[in-house]
């Protein structure tokens, strides 16, 4: 979550997540708003095979616009006809490194000059 301390900043929002699937096919990301069901920005990538793990990055800019406070997500989901699952962090194989592989998201506030 993240309350802007100026209504005109700018927001930088960057993902990035390390995507692995049970088989291969595309595996999709979104970064979403408060409870909003449309995502704000979006991207996918494919993944070979069940042990394939793929790094994928999001970046999105917005107006803060006000003061309050807002909670950015991330989901992440197979593609439609594409591999049952889709894994974060590891490959339909595992974790990757033990477990420690972190996919993050970052909210930057950039205050206007």
């Amino acid at each position: 979550a993240i309350t802007p301390v100026n209504a005109s900043s700018t927001l930088r929002l960057t993902a990035v997540l390390h995507v692995g699937a049970s088989t291969a096919g595309l595996v999709g990301a979104g970064i979403f708003v408060d409870a909003t069901a449309a995502a704000l920005d979006a991207d996918g990538t494919r993944v070979e095979g069940a042990t394939d793990m793929q790094t994928l990055v999001i970046r999105h800019t917005v107006s803060a616009a006000s003061t309050t406070a807002r909670t950015y997500r991330v989901r992440i989901g197979p593609d439609v006809g594409g591999p049952a699952t889709a894994h974060l962090n590891g490959s339909g194989g595992g974790r990757y490194f033990g477990g420690v592989l972190s996919s993050s998201l970052e909210v930057e506030e950039i205050l206007p000059q």
